[in-house]
């Protein structure tokens, strides 16, 4: 498999299980093994490319909406993963001082520009968003 099919594999299994951004942080290392042939799982940098190809993924896909405090954010797909990705803490150390109990911790502080709204399309031609 491709790294590029297991970008869509992880997204549709996110979508899927509606996870909230920590979540599929959390799942990178857990449960996409798989994935260790493309980089090392423990490596925080190619930890954090799965991350933002799986978010931009899903983004462009409609199946997945940034919001905070109960508002989408505003911009194009490329400017708000930018906004997440500026944002995103540099190491695990580094957010490890902020927070010394858990990395996944930053997803749900002011820090963090947003959490994630996943989209569904019903049968009825309604969109349901599905806030984490």
């Amino acid at each position: 498999m491709s790294y590029e099919s297991s970008i869509k594999k992880i997204a549709s299994n996110e979508y899927d299980n509606i996870q909230a951004l920590n979540g599929l942080w959390s799942n990178i290392d857990s449960i996409y093994l798989f994935l260790s042939q493309y980089g090392d799982l423990t490596d925080f940098n190619f930890k954090k490319k799965v991350f933002f190809n799986v978010l931009e993924y899903s983004m462009n896909k409609h199946w997945l909406k940034l919001a905070k405090e109960g508002k989408f954010l505003s911009g194009s797909i490329d400017e708000q993963v930018s906004l997440f990705r500026d944002a995103f803490p540099k190491s695990e150390i580094d957010n490890m001082e902020q927070d010394p109990i858990f990395f996944e911790a930053w997803f749900f502080s002011d820090a963090c520009p947003a959490g994630a709204v996943w989209v569904y399309n019903l049968d009825n031609a309604e969109t349901h968003y599905e806030w984490t």
